[in-house]
């Protein structure tokens, strides 16, 4: 399988398009989420982050957060900066 460089550094299957990291919608949110699961993260063997893209598409509040991310980052890295953290209980969400 041909692949080509993503932004990111990743390779990216010839013939697949990213998706478009400047979305903030819903549906634009999850095609973000799944492309950096499933395509991404794997290359990368970030095994946790993988699994938390996958809820994070499943989840409304989570996909609500992320679509709050500054124009200039690609959602997954303020949505999961924290998570490992706060897995562990060291991390907590503003009530701003």
């Amino acid at each position: 399988m041909l692949m080509s460089r993503s932004t990111s550094g990743t390779a990216t299957p010839q013939g697949m398009d990213g998706p478009d990291y400047s979305a903030r919608d819903a549906a634009g949110l999850v095609r973000i989420f799944e492309f950096f699961g499933e395509v991404e993260c794997p290359q990368l063997d970030a095994h946790l982050y993988e699994s938390l893209c996958r809820g994070i598409v499943e989840d409304e509040v989570l996909l609500e957060m992320a679509s709050h991310a500054p124009p200039n980052q690609p959602p997954p890295e303020p949505s999961l900066r924290c998570r490992p953290v706060s897995l562990a209980g060291g991390c907590r969400a503003s009530s701003s």
